[in-house]
């Protein structure tokens, strides 16, 4: 509808410039919200949960809506091979975001495989998959300079609190990174726990007798 009516009155869609934040400051943003102690919360999961909404806002430009909407089910963890010949593998985390702001057209994306977002440094990567979904793709970036700013790791920190991975024995990063990739094959899936599939990424803390 706001589609049509956009075409329908001649309305303007070109993007609106809007103030820019850049890295340096998302850094000092970061590091008082892990450094002060004047900023308390119900539950420390809130503190890593707000970094990460600073740290995906940061690389996708995506609303808070479409940010806290994140569930279980549109996470997936893949295992690639390293395109420099270690014997490690690369865990790439992709996330779908729903709840996006598409009527004025579509966002920047770059249609870049996954695979060469690895070749990108410390560049994370929008891809347009053909099907107008907002799918980014959080690749582990080896000797990261600022691990503040790392969201690959505080997805990590959340991922391993939920205990959300299928096997149950990984359930430390250490466990993740001693993976292998099978000989032949490119890439690996690490699953997730199918019941966890509706549970959002960022959630309310709720008080019981037991505590919070």
């Amino acid at each position: 509808v706001r589609q049509r009516l956009a075409i329908a009155h001649n309305l303007r869609k070109e993007k609106k410039k809007k103030p820019v934040l850049h890295a340096e400051d998302e850094f000092e943003l970061l590091k008082t919200l892990y450094t002060s102690t004047e900023m308390t919360f119900p539950h420390e999961r809130y503190r890593v949960q707000l970094a990460l909404v600073m740290q995906l806002a940061g690389i996708t430009g995506n609303r808070p809506s479409a940010l806290l909407s994140v569930r279980y089910q549109h996470i997936k963890v893949t295992l690639l091979e390293d395109p420099g010949g270690g014997e490690q593998p690369r865990v790439l985390i992709e996330i779908v975001f729903h709840h996006t702001k598409g009527y004025l057209g579509e966002k920047d994306t770059y249609g870049f495989p996954f695979h060469i977002v690895f070749a990108l440094a410390s560049d994370y990567v929008a891809v347009a998959n053909g099907r107008g979904r907002n799918e980014f793709g959080i690749p582990d970036v080896p000797n990261e300079p600022c691990l503040l700013l790392c969201p690959h790791i505080t997805m990590l920190a959340l991922l391993f609190a939920d205990q959300a991975f299928a096997a149950p024995s990984l359930t430390s990063p250490e466990q993740l990174f001693r993976l292998r990739i099978a000989p032949g094959q490119k890439q690996s899936p690490v699953p997730l726990k199918e019941e966890m599939a509706e549970r959002p990424l960022f959630r309310r803390c709720k008080n019981t007798v037991e505590g919070i």
